[in-house]
Formats: C-alpha cells, structure tokens, sequence
C-alpha cells in the first residue's frame, strides 16, 4: 500500500539536502580555485639533490663529519666547480616525483658530484635528481617522495621545500642494507641560500643539494 506520508517526507527531505549538497561542492571549487589562483602567484624553484652513502662510516664515529677527502679532490673541492650535466644513462634507479615536474638530464648541475662518487673509495651515490616546484610557505608545503638504490642499499623518505623569511629544506630519510638489521636515519631541517651548494651529512649517509629560482 502506498504510504503518501512517507513519500511526502522523503520528498521533503531530498528537497532540503539537494541544495545544501550543491552550495557545498560550490564552496570547494571556490576554494580550489582560489587555491590554484595562489599557487600561481607563488615563485617556483628547482631543486637538485645527490644523496649518497659514506662507505668509511668508521672515520666518522657518532659526530657529524665534515667532508673528507679522497687523493683526488674533497667535497668541498668537487662542488666549487660542480655545475657540468650528468649522462642520465649513468644513473641509478631513482625517484617518485609525486605531482612535480622531474628536471631533464642535461639540466641537471650535480653531474662531476655523481660521477665522482661513482669511483671515489669513501662514497657511494644513491641518487641524483632534480624537481621544480613553487615555494610554499611552511604550512602549505608538499613533500617530494623519493627512493633510490646501489649495491645492496636503498633508501626512501621525504624532502620539503618551503619559503618564508628564508629557503627551507626538510629531510625525513631512512637508509636500508641487505645484511644490515639496523635502519639509519636522516631526519634535519637546513636553511638554505639559493645558487649555494650545501652539504647534508650523517654517519652513514647523507645529501649535496643545491636550489635554483626558476624566472
């Protein structure tokens, strides 16, 4: 038997919450689109990192080492004049870009960092990638996921731009070996100068990273 009464009320009830509904997918796609407005406004930066691993952890003990030395060149050495491209052929397996766009090959600035630390005896490249994407301010910013692998180590994480005052970088990375039960840990936030190659380091593995503003 039909029960008008109940149809009544659905039919009242559909009434109220088909506007209600609307009014709410307006509001976020006003607020997409002033998300996007924003983001459009915001200066855009390209970052390239080279994470390696320390080979001689040993050197280094429980302190924060400075760069060492191989009998050809330091670090410090190396990145004065580091601004030549890499093969991309050359690299290893990398990195999760997430919704930013990848830096091509021969764009890439890092490249005598990597190569070098190809053959040197105290370090081992992990990854070299590069990404541009808008300066966020810290509340708004997005990591980049990214992992990469060499012989028989890996590692994964996040890295964070951000820009206030200043150029930030955030590092959550974590450092995995095949016969290694441990799992290492990079996890440090740095201030960083643009077109200035800094150097992020830990025990046993650690970051060369340089950001570029993007006109």
């Amino acid at each position: 038997m039909f029960n008008i009464r109940a149809f009544v009320a659905a039919t009242a009830m559909f009434m109220l919450c088909a506007p209600q509904g609307a009014l709410a997918q307006e509001d976020a796609d006003a607020d997409a689109a002033r998300r996007a407005e924003a983001e459009l406004a915001l200066p855009l930066f390209r970052v390239e990192l080279v994470v390696f691993r320390n080979l001689n952890p040993s050197l280094y003990g429980d302190e924060r080492p400075e760069p060492q030395s191989t009998p050809a060149l330091s670090v410090d050495e190396l990145v004065e004049g580091a601004f030549s491209p890499i093969d991309e052929a050359a690299q290893e397996p990398e990195v999760i870009y997430g919704e930013f766009d990848k830096v091509a090959a021969d764009q890439l600035t890092l490249g005598n960092v990597y190569r070098w630390m190809r053959t040197s005896q105290n370090y081992s490249p992990l990854l070299h990638t590069g990404w541009i994407q808008p300066g966020y301010p810290r509340s708004d910013a997005v990591p980049v996921a990214l992992s990469g692998a060499s012989k028989g180590w890996w590692f994964e994480g996040d890295v964070t731009l951000s820009l206030e005052r200043y150029l930030r970088l955030n590092f959550d990375l974590e450092l995995f070996g095949e016969d290694e039960p441990l799992v290492f840990q990079l996890e440090q936030g740095r201030k960083m100068r643009s077109r200035t190659v800094h150097y992020i380091d830990h025990p046993r593995f650690g970051v060369i990273a340089v950001i570029y503003p993007v006109s």
